[in-house]
């Protein structure tokens, strides 16, 4: 098919030498060439009339040139340079939005990075209000942060519904089993559906042989199959232990464990019965079961640190509960 611009082109042509045929055979006669008799004058007048006229005549051909060619043009470069205004057109609509888009997600962006930053510092200062996540050590940096009526409810059920604990003691109502026992009695908020039992042995010294068999046949008896937390207290005793009692303590604590995989066992370090006022040198049989428990991720109540840091029984109490909270899952994060 033929391009607009040849086509028009041809029409030009055609219209032009129709013309020329028609003016010819107005004014000639074909046969002798020659003007046709009666217009003759007719023909000297539009002679004479476009040589008086010429100037007119010249403009209005350039006019005519001029808006053919502008037409030509048109049809041959029309549709493209159309096509390309459109196309600009149209990228700069696409473009608007596109910049508007960019614009957007870089104000987002800084707007993030600004919140990240302040949510960052805000998280940093609610860690240092929050007791570590993987901590399983209640002591007085615990008891500094532990807030009793931000406790969420549903931990304190879990805890409740989950634990049966038995308290094996070496001397009777000792500080901290007298204090949780009290605070069941009364309702406490934390304490008041806890499932608690205080296991008094009495043993002349500390032979953790014997302890070790008695507290098997104690856990296998089937009364006591549903208990499921079991803590020690030194009592007094810890006064004639020594170092090598303190290796069996936690040899026949993780023996025990071994046996019944299936129950916790809360190791505790011993009171020393005696003032440690700050700076005092720590005992190296608390430090000791410190340190393991620490390096075993074991769950251990530092009875020695909340006595030094002048920790309240009813406040130790509740440490018992954080800690039985966290062999449950709970996390230690406080409702808002």
């Amino acid at each position: 098919m033929d391009s607009p611009e040849t086509m028009f082109a041809i029409m030009i042509a055609f219209i032009s030498a129709l013309l020329g045929l028609l003016i010819f055979i107005f004014f000639f006669d074909p046969w002798s060439g020659s003007v046709r008799p009666r217009y003759r004058g007719l023909a000297r007048r539009f002679f004479k009339w476009l040589w008086r006229n010429k100037v007119r005549i010249a403009v209005f051909l350039l006019v005519a040139a001029g808006i053919l060619a502008v037409i030509f043009i048109a049809i041959r470069f029309g549709g493209t340079a159309i096509q390309r205004i459109s196309a600009l057109l149209s990228s700069n609509e696409q473009a608007a939005p596109q910049v508007a888009v960019v614009a957007a997600e870089k104000k987002a962006v800084a707007e993030s990075e600004t919140l990240t930053a302040e949510n960052s510092i805000i998280i940093q200062a609610n860690e240092e209000k929050l007791p570590p996540a993987n901590t399983l050590a209640a002591d007085h940096t615990i008891a500094n942060l532990l807030q009793v009526d931000r406790i969420p409810q549903d931990v304190v059920d879990r805890t409740s519904s989950k634990f049966h604990i038995a308290f094996v003691q070496a001397s009777p109502d000792p500080l901290l089993a007298g204090a949780i026992q009290r605070l069941i009695q009364s309702g406490d908020f934390l304490l008041k559906g806890i499932d608690f039992s205080a296991i008094i042995v009495e043993v002349a010294r500390l032979d953790f042989s014997y302890w070790e068999e008695q507290a098997k046949a104690f856990l296998l008896e089937p009364s006591n199959e549903k208990l499921n937390i079991i803590m020690w207290s030194w009592g007094s005793q810890f006064a004639q232990a020594t170092e090598a009692d303190i290796e069996l303590y936690i040899e026949t604590m993780a023996s025990l464990e071994n046996s019944f995989p299936d129950r916790f066992f809360i190791y505790m370090t011993g009171t020393t019965q005696e003032s440690m006022s700050p700076g005092s040198k720590i005992d190296p049989r608390n430090e000791r079961i410190r340190n393991y428990c620490q390096d075993a991720n074991k769950p251990f109540f530092d009875l020695a640190d909340l006595e030094h840091h002048g920790v309240h029984e009813t406040t130790q109490a509740h440490l018992a509960w954080w800690l039985w909270a966290r062999l449950a899952g709970w996390d230690g994060t406080p409702t808002d």
